[in-house]
């Protein structure tokens, strides 16, 4: 039987028949800065977006406590609009009252009765409001605003750039009439109540 020499062109060449197959695996190349930024970018800028809303735009607080019955319950949820508002008479505002102060920097909602330059007069035998010696129809009262605290008429006189606020539960309400707040001044108005959202039953 002939053999083939190793030298023979038709012998398989060693080198080739031991070539070892190429690696199909590679490492994953590190993704590019441009990409980071731009997954940092989308995570981050909602998050923004919601602070610059919540500073300057548009919050929701809760109601807490009685003072505004029947038109605000405790519990329920308010939304207030806070970017380029005015302080308007008969709005529903939301107070941040002084730090230092007697209420401790409180956040509080009371009525718009007045505004700077304006008088109000409070006639608590007829249960009547008068600003400017023009009675107020006040359809949202709690009832009579009688209250033991306040017995006499009074006159007041709002200075400009502030405001004069009640509650709609007269009898129950801390609010200028009470030299604890007094008039209040409009920079310590946080925004004015556009969203209203019953968290209990009315009964």
């Amino acid at each position: 039987m002939e053999e083939l020499d190793p030298r023979h062109p038709e012998w398989p060449d060693a080198a080739e028949s031991e070539q070892p197959e190429e690696e199909t695996a590679s490492e994953a190349a590190p993704e590019p800065a441009g990409v980071r930024l731009r997954w940092v970018l989308e995570l981050c800028l909602p998050l923004v977006v919601l602070l610059l809303v919540y500073l300057f735009v548009f919050r929701l607080m809760l109601v807490s406590g009685t003072s505004m019955l029947p038109t605000l319950h405790d519990g329920e949820l308010i939304g207030i609009r806070l970017l380029g508002y005015t302080p308007q008479q008969g709005d529903v505002v939301v107070i941040r009252t002084e730090k230092d102060g007697p209420l401790g920097g409180e956040s509080i909602v009371k009525r718009v009765i007045a505004v700077g330059g304006q008088s109000v007069l409070i006639d608590y035998e007829n249960d009547v409001v008068y600003v400017n010696g023009v009675a107020l129809e006040e359809p949202y009262l709690h009832g009579s605003g009688e209250d033991q605290s306040y017995r006499e008429n009074a006159l007041y006189i709002v200075p400009e750039e502030e405001i004069f606020v009640l509650g709609d539960n007269r009898s129950q309400s801390l609010d200028s009439r009470d030299p604890m707040l007094g008039t209040v001044p409009v920079r310590r108005v946080t925004g004015v109540v556009c969203l209203h959202i019953p968290l209990k039953s009315d009964t």
